[in-house]
């Protein structure tokens, strides 16, 4: 994609049972996923943790602050950890959205 660092954040509450193919379907050119883990009681953080990327995966573990927030943590995350200039999209943690 013309050379551009692209980061995405995945906010997740329960999602057990989406969030691997959501991480495993990430395309070749997304080179970093920030999974936010909202206050999952699920096994949300296993199987994002278990999960085979082509992305560089970092999960973060909230107590549910909302999605909104949740959001903006994952932004936060990419802006201290990229280095150079990089787009930036949010998708979700249950699947609904075609990568």
């Amino acid at each position: 994609m013309g050379g551009q660092t692209i980061g995405v954040v995945i906010p997740a509450r329960n999602e057990e049972a989406h969030i691997g193919t959501v991480l495993e379907t990430l395309p070749e050119f997304v080179d970093y996923a920030v999974v936010i883990d909202d206050g999952s009681t699920d096994a949300t953080y296993k199987m994002a943790s278990k999960a085979s990327s082509p992305a560089e995966v970092t999960i973060l573990q909230t107590k549910g602050l909302g999605v909104g927030a949740a959001i903006d943590l994952g932004h936060q995350y990419l802006l201290k950890t990229i280095e150079q200039p990089f787009v930036s999209a949010v998708m979700a943690g249950d699947g609904q959205m075609d990568p």
